[in-house]
């Protein structure tokens, strides 16, 4: 029974048109929109931040005093920032993509697993450098 309803969940994929529905179902359907929405717009404006937060680290230490060969501090800082761009445009855009395509992912097998070791890779970086 487990397999069937699994089975069943996953030979569709959403929107479902609304015609033939339920009102529970289609209370369901706007409900699950509403929250992917609310989801987009919270990646989307954290990605924002980063980016510009990262963009401004990075400039800063870049055209700082002294250059990046004076300090070790700053070599330190570099990566971090690095790093952040790293869980920014990896992890984060992979999962506004995903919220965006529905959660149907359309990249094939080979790409998937190779996105998915770039996502881990990112979050470990960025983790095991501070």
């Amino acid at each position: 029974l487990l397999q069937e309803t699994m089975a069943a969940n996953l030979s569709h994929s959403y929107p479902i048109p609304l015609t033939n529905t339920s009102s529970m179902e289609k209370e369901f359907l706007q409900e699950y929109t509403h929250q992917a929405g609310v989801r987009i717009a919270i990646l989307f404006g954290l990605m924002m931040i980063a980016l510009v937060g990262n963009s401004l680290a990075l400039y800063t230490l870049m055209m700082g005093k002294g250059g990046l060969a004076k300090k070790r501090s700053k070599i330190i800082f570099l990566n971090i920032t690095l790093a952040d761009f790293l869980v920014t445009l990896f992890p984060m855009l992979g999962q506004l993509i995903w919220e965006i395509l529905e959660r149907e992912w359309v990249a094939g097998w080979l790409f998937c697993k190779v996105f998915k070791f770039i996502q881990t890779y990112a979050l470990a970086s960025s983790n095991y450098m501070l």
